[in-house]
Order: structure tokens, then C-alpha cells, then sequence
């Protein structure tokens, strides 16, 4: 019993709870501020600017390649449009320039829907903010061409045809070369409706 009343006398019996709150140490504060500056420059997820679909759709700022999209940084592709009526357009690349040479209008007997490849250049078609189709090509030789010093070689001529679908929709069409970054307005629609019968010489 008088152990019993010894070890019940103890200070260690009466001395207070304390509650130490628990703090990161200096290198894992510092670790905790990286982590927190990279999530807040790629974008939370759910935030508009965030870039994963979660958050409203975004528009690009106001730049010099067209209607909000640098040439380092365009719009993805949209859905591909599938139409019967195409619009047929020559183009020419001349020692680095770039023209619509001739457009004529094509009916197909079925639906002709837009082809989704890598090419150097593009004929985009716009409403407004909104990318409506994109259809990229090369011209034949170009490559070649630039490869025997790495830059571009000046004195190739060489043409290509590009089927581009003929829609109401867009307000403005753009030729764009996505090296240089330059783009070139083109007329839309390039023709009037003339209903021609189609080949297959533009593919």
C-alpha cells in the first residue's frame, strides 16, 4: 500500500498534458510551396484554366495569327465535317510564296469526310473564335528541298490540290504555314456554286 500511495504521489502523475502541434520542417515547407506553385502554373483540375475539358471551354487570347491562336500554340482539330460537296483548291508554292492558283466546286456521289494528317500547311476554316475544319498538306519535293542545307530553299515551284468541304458555316478561311507561322486570307467561298461533276484527281 505505501508503494502504491508512493507512486500515485509522483510528479510525473501530476504534471499537465501538453499538445504540441506538429510543423513541417523547413525542407518540407519548402517542398510544400513547389508542389503548390506547380499545380497552380499547370491548372487545377475544374478550373477554367486548367486545360484537362473539366472547366468551361477556353478561348485563346488575341494574338497576330488569326482569329486568337499563335502559330506556337493553335487550336486543336475539331471534328472532321464528311460533305459531298467539296470545293477543289490549287495550290502553288513558289521559291517561298505561297497561292491560290484556281478553286472549282466538286459534287461526290458519296460524302466525302475530312482527313486527319500531319502536313507542314493548313487551310483553316473559321465563325468568329471558332475553328470549323482543318485540312493539312505538303506540297510535293518541299521537303526534299529543305533538307539539303536545314533551311528553306527558295527556288522550288511545285503545286498540290486540296479538297476543302464546302460549307455555309464558316466566315473566313485562312492558309497557314505552320513552320514560319505566316497565314494567308483566302477568299470563302472561293467560287460560286457551280455544281461541277467530280473526279478523283484531288485526293
Amino acid at each position: 500500500m505505501l508503494l502504491g500511495f508512493a507512486c500515485s504521489r509522483s510528479p510525473l502523475a501530476r504534471l499537465p498534458e501538453v499538445s504540441v502541434p506538429l510543423e513541417l520542417t523547413p525542407a518540407a515547407e519548402k517542398r510544400e510551396r513547389e508542389v503548390e506553385q506547380a499545380m497552380g502554373a499547370a491548372g487545377a483540375p475544374g478550373r477554367p484554366d486548367a486545360g484537362d475539358g473539366s472547366g468551361p471551354a477556353a478561348t485563346a487570347p488575341a494574338g497576330r495569327s488569326g482569329p486568337g491562336q499563335g502559330p506556337h500554340g493553335r487550336a486543336p482539330d475539331p471534328p472532321a465535317l464528311s460533305s459531298r460537296r467539296q470545293y477543289e483548291l490549287e495550290l502553288r508554292y513558289t521559291r517561298g510564296r505561297v497561292e491560290l492558283v484556281s478553286a472549282v466546286e466538286r459534287t461526290f456521289e458519296r460524302p466525302r469526310t475530312t482527313a486527319r494528317r500531319m502536313g507542314r500547311f493548313a487551310i483553316e476554316l473559321w465563325i468568329g473564335l471558332e475553328l470549323v475544319d482543318r485540312v493539312r498538306f505538303d506540297f510535293p519535293l518541299l521537303g526534299a528541298e529543305e533538307s539539303k542545307d536545314g533551311g528553306l530553299e527558295r527556288g522550288l515551284v511545285t503545286s498540290q490540290k486540296v479538297l476543302v468541304p464546302a460549307t455555309d458555316r464558316p466566315t473566313r478561311a485562312l492558309l497557314v504555314d505552320r513552320a514560319t507561322g505566316e497565314e494567308i486570307e483566302l477568299p470563302w467561298p472561293p467560287v460560286e456554286s457551280t455544281d461541277a461533276p467530280a473526279d478523283d484527281v484531288a485526293e
